[in-house]
């Protein structure tokens, strides 16, 4: 006679074999594992827990979600420089041009003492952040705007990356864009039509509590974005700006307008090259910033470099 067993009890069985066998499985290879399975059965999304407490994320994104589980925070060191900013001053207020799903945002957020206002124009993304904010940061300090930002109002295409959610770009000038590079197969890229807006449009820096920080990351489109931030930009004590000549191209952005304003408004700063922001032990130190002069010559020469597809991190201050 075959001797008989509990639902109960047979599911407990199979929960601590399946246990075993992921304990001893080596990360990367539960990564991928999950991941398959997940596209195999038609599952999207995934929600991980990390550093930042439990994210929502599309299963596709191999970069900023893929990141996220791999334990890494490329932007740790600005994070970390700006606790310590926000801190000192006793709060103030963050504006997030390119807020993907918030991995940014929510460290900084936990603080009930910074007022955050987020951008991000993909439709998806919007949703994830939406999520995750409401998750991880129950201070009821945080605004959202599903909106791109640019020099004025419009209603433009977002090119959309198949698998680095943090990659999805403005797609300007009526296949011009194209032209200018395809070292990505952008013009391949599914689209999606967002609005977009000059950030003066939407934020009065004078009615914001100070001090004012701004990061800007939107793939190529900074240059249009501080164009139309003129007045706000006024205000900011910090800019952290990605800088990265191949999208800068690719959207036609007002580059020489950009170094300009960036050397009027800005008194001293620093670069991160890819090495530094992707490297757990880097830290940000005020006593080793330059002066502005110089890290606009470093951009120009990157900028002139149309063979380069380097991208750096500008932390800059007045």
């Amino acid at each position: 006679m075959t001797p008989s067993i509990s639902r109960r009890r047979a599911e407990g069985l199979a929960q601590a074999a399946l246990d075993r066998i992921v304990a001893t499985l080596p990360a990367r290879t539960l990564r991928y594992l999950l991941t398959s399975i997940c596209g195999r059965t038609g599952v999207t999304l995934m929600q991980v827990r990390g550093a930042h407490g439990e994210i929502l994320g599309a299963v596709a994104d191999r970069l900023v979600l893929g990141n996220y589980w791999r334990g890494l925070d490329p932007s740790a060191a600005v994070i970390a420089y700006l606790e310590k900013f926000f801190a000192a001053r006793g709060g103030g207020t963050l504006i997030d041009a390119g807020a993907n799903i918030g991995l940014f945002t929510i460290p900084l957020a936990r603080n009930p003492r910074i007022s955050c206002k987020l951008f991000e124009p993909d439709p998806l993304n919007y949703r994830l952040l939406c999520w995750n904010l409401a998750n991880n940061c129950p201070g009821g300090n945080i605004s959202t705007y599903q909106l791109a930002l640019l020099d004025r109002k419009a209603t433009v295409e977002l090119e959309r990356s198949p698998d680095n959610y943090g990659d999805h770009r403005i797609r300007l000038g009526n296949g011009e864009a194209a032209r200018r590079g395809d070292l990505f197969r952008e013009s391949a890229r599914a689209t999606v039509p967002v609005s977009a807006v000059a950030l003066d449009e939407v934020l009065d820096a004078a009615s914001l509590d100070a001090p004012l920080v701004v990061k800007i990351d939107a793939q190529g489109a900074e240059a249009h974005i501080v164009k139309g931030a003129a007045a706000l930009l006024r205000q900011t004590e910090i800019l952290v700006l990605e800088f990265w000549p191949y999208g800068l191209r690719r959207t036609g952005g007002p580059v020489t307008h950009l170094f300009e304003e960036l050397q009027t408004l800005f008194r001293r700063g620093c670069l991160l090259e890819e090495r530094d922001w992707t490297s757990q032990n880097t830290t940000i130190v005020e006593d080793s910033f330059r002066p502005v002069a110089s890290i606009i010559a470093d951009l120009r020469k990157l900028y002139e470099d149309a063979s380069s597809v380097e991208q750096v991190d500008v932390v800059l201050c007045r």
